[in-house]
């Protein structure tokens, strides 16, 4: 920015109105519409304190569980922070076979009436969490999956993405994880239990950019592809379970299958 005496007026730079975003950083291509303007959120943990508020038995159990939800709220129990939180790891590539032959839809799938307004609403709330961005005018389609609606057992509508024709042209990330008898049959007996269930697991790891064309699918309000890994994908389990696995590997005590993590201690004190 540059300002000269006698200048009645202030004039920007192509450069600088990208930097104050008040040109789109793709112009003059049309820009993506933009559900909310969101700046990303910076979180400072809390800092740990050395003893709980109360003495660590188990008469204290409900009161530790308050404090604890309390202290930790605004971070690691915090499920609608924006942009989601990204996982530890490098970011999921998907692998296609040498002959896979792209695969495009031209119509979107039925959504029912009375689902229209609650199904926008989750889009544009996946928009704003950085999982999913529409494709804006003018780019062409190679791989193009439906978006199709079904209702929950409590009636609400639950949102998948057709991918069978991109998962049979896709290779798997094979990652073992231990059957669910084993894991039961593990758990010491008369132990103290708790039981974590991660929020949004397969959203937080980051899609690499030459893999998000590739799940683009059609609804009835426009295309979509995924910044996040896709829970539709043949290899999200895969990907998930191991970055996971590495993120908490120095963890002691526990069970895990796929995104649920049970600990095991002998006493209140040891959870803690």
């Amino acid at each position: 920015m540059y300002i000269a005496e006698g200048v009645q007026q202030l004039y920007l730079s192509f450069k600088a109105c990208k930097a104050l975003q008040l040109l789109p950083q793709d112009f003059p291509r049309p820009a993506t519409r933009v559900i909310a303007g969101v700046a990303k959120e910076i979180l400072q943990l809390p800092i740990r304190p050395i003893t709980p508020p109360n003495e660590l038995v188990k008469e204290n159990v409900e009161r530790l569980e308050t404090w604890f939800l309390k202290q930790f709220g605004r971070t690691v129990f915090a499920m609608e922070r924006t942009p989601l939180p990204e996982m530890r790891g490098p970011p999921h590539h998907i692998h296609l076979r040498p002959d896979s032959r792209p695969n495009t839809v031209h119509v979107p799938a039925t959504v029912p009436h009375h689902f229209y307004d609650e199904v926008q609403r989750q889009l544009d709330d996946d928009v704003n969490k950085g999982i999913i961005e529409e494709i804006p005018a003018g780019e062409p389609t190679e791989w193009c999956a439906r978006m199709v609606v079904v209702p929950k057992k409590n009636g609400k509508p639950h949102r998948t993405v057709d991918y069978q024709k991109l998962n049979q042209s896709c290779l798997h990330e094979i990652h073992h994880t231990r059957p669910h008898f084993d894991l039961i049959t593990s758990i010491p007996k008369h132990t103290f239990k708790t039981l974590a269930d991660a929020y949004s697991g397969y959203h937080q790891i980051p899609l690499d950019c030459g893999s998000r064309k590739l799940t683009t699918f059609m609804t009835p309000w426009g295309r979509f592809h995924y910044h996040r890994t896709p829970t539709g994908h043949c290899a999200a389990q895969d990907a998930f379970t191991r970055r996971f696995d590495d993120t908490i590997n120095d963890i002691p005590r526990k069970m895990k299958c796929v995104d649920d993590t049970l600990l095991h201690n002998s006493s209140v004190a040891e959870a803690f």
